[in-house]
């Protein structure tokens, strides 16, 4: 027997409502979707089963929630001639993606056109509409809109189906995003480890310095990356490596004061520091474009400050606690490197300094001994020359 409509409701359709065999089917898709090791591949799965399952849908999608408040980004379209395609573009909700959101229900409607609503459908064709919230709890996670170019397509019984689907797939969903973002860091720290590898491995400050930032940015996807260090005299940061995902002239050498900037202060402080708003910031990186977040992590040799490793991202809110604590290890090996690299230098400039205190010895023996050589026979001569005024002797023998 069929659900009656209510008031606001799904209203009363012509049909009983989606085959068994074709809802079992989109189940079983849907199982094969929670093995997906990725939110998108798993949101794709989840549209082209429910679309390519059930003709009468002429387009599916989903809009998964951006962590900006209020915001919302297509992950996932199929029909409709791929109305509103998924991409990166974060979104203001509006028509029944606002509804929903707002009131926190599904969204439903028989008759587009006549709704007295005045909701828009993401699909300009379409003339039955239904929006579902993926939710866990009291958090939305992402919205299954549904539309359809048939009248009168959804009924309650319809609606309580895809929302009990909807309550499956926030579970799959959570799944699967713990997993990708398990497996997320743990490339990252594979990438971390051979980083430090090649890192200590430089055969110089420089080669280690390169290596350290264009392995950030290649590797991490940051949006560029630099290395100060501290001056001979301590007052002052030197503007050693850089690395951008555009090419950008930077200065090598360019000097920052202690104190000043974000880089600046977390040499002073000697801790960790970030902002979303790098144009604030007097600072090298922080006037490059794209740069929405910085990143400044103070490089300590025990308790001696050697640098400051500065990195931009192209995105807000970029630096998430599992990325600062990477890149702070990242961050602890590379002033390893370099405090074993200055180490280097000063042991050498001792070797040097040793080398010449021997030659300028040996060069004093070797003078002391010619010297001695020519005192010996020197000493008789001007001996007798001052002896001949007081002998009695003629002219030709003096």
């Amino acid at each position: 027997m069929r659900l009656e409509a209510q008031p606001g409701k799904a209203t009363a359709a012509p049909h009983e409502g989606l085959r068994a065999e074709q809802l079992l089917l989109v189940l079983k898709v849907i199982k094969q979707a929670s093995r997906a090791q990725d939110p998108g591949t798993f949101f794709r799965i989840v549209v082209d089963a429910v679309h390519n399952e059930v003709p009468l849908f002429s387009h599916v999608s989903i809009f998964e929630i951006d962590t900006s408040p209020g915001q919302v980004r297509a992950v996932a379209v199929a029909g409709g001639d791929r109305a509103g395609a998924a991409g990166s573009e974060v979104l203001r909700p509006w028509g029944s993606l606002a509804a929903v959101l707002s009131s926190g229900a599904a969204w439903v409607s028989n008759d587009i056109e006549g709704e007295s609503r005045g909701l828009a459908t993401m699909a300009p064709d379409s003339r039955s509409a239904l929006c579902i919230p993926i939710r866990t709890g009291d958090r939305v996670l992402a919205l299954l809109n549904i539309e359809s170019r048939q009248t009168d397509l959804f009924s309650p019984a319809d609606v309580a189906l895809f929302e009990n689907l909807c309550e499956h797939l926030a579970d799959l969903l959570q799944g699967v995003r713990l997993y990708d973002q398990n497996r997320r860091t743990n490339v990252k720290i594979q990438r971390m480890i051979e980083t430090c590898r090649l890192v200590l491995a430089a055969q110089s400050m420089a080669s280690a310095l390169e290596t350290t930032v264009r392995n950030i940015v290649d590797g991490y996807g940051y949006h560029c990356c630099g290395v100060a260090l501290l001056s001979q005299d301590r007052s002052h940061l030197i503007h050693e490596a850089h690395h951008a995902r555009q090419k950008v002239d930077l200065l090598q050498g360019y000097r920052h004061e202690m104190g000043q900037g974000l880089i600046g202060q977390a040499a002073s402080t000697r801790r960790t520091l970030h902002c979303d708003d790098p144009d604030r910031e007097g600072n090298l990186l922080a006037g490059m474009p794209g740069v929405k977040a910085r990143l400044c992590i103070p490089l300590l040799a025990g308790d001696r400050l050697v640098g400051v490793l500065d990195i931009g991202a192209g995105e807000s809110e970029a630096f998430k606690p599992e990325d600062v604590s990477l890149m702070e290890t990242l961050g602890g090996f590379l002033a390893l490197a370099i405090d074993k690299r200055q180490a280097q230098r000063e042991k050498e400039a001792l070797q040097l300094q040793l080398l010449q205190s021997e030659k300028l010895s040996a060069l004093g023996h070797l003078i002391s001994g010619v010297a001695h050589e020519l005192n010996n026979p020197l000493t008789g001569v001007i001996g007798y020359s001052q002896l001949l005024p007081g002998l009695e002797c003629d002219e030709r023998m003096r």
